[in-house]
């Protein structure tokens, strides 16, 4: 549940750069899609374990790697992290 942050090198023209997703059928009920989509967005009163500037273990695919939190909640992730070789990565919750 560890993923790689890239930027992309795509030119945006200077416009807002945004995600969007698009449903494609017929009759859809649009509320209860925007209500459900809503319930998995965190408002952020979910303590977490560990702090900015904390060093942490990451388990990526290359193993266990050293990093520091960076920040919390970014992106709906509970941390980010920059690994000791400067790669970001967006953390899960974490466990013992």
């Amino acid at each position: 549940m560890i993923f790689k942050m890239e930027e992309s090198a795509e030119d945006w023209g200077g416009g807002v750069r945004e995600n969007r997703i698009c449903f494609i059928g017929r009759n859809l009920n649009k509320e209860f899609i925007t209500d459900a989509i809503a319930k998995c967005i965190y408002k952020g009163d979910l303590p977490l374990r560990f702090k900015l500037g904390e060093k942490v273990e990451c388990q990526t695919d290359d193993g266990w790697c050293k990093g520091t939190v960076i920040r919390l909640w970014d992106e709906g992730n509970p941390y980010r992290v920059t690994l000791d070789d400067g790669v970001d990565v967006h953390a899960p919750l974490d466990e013992d």
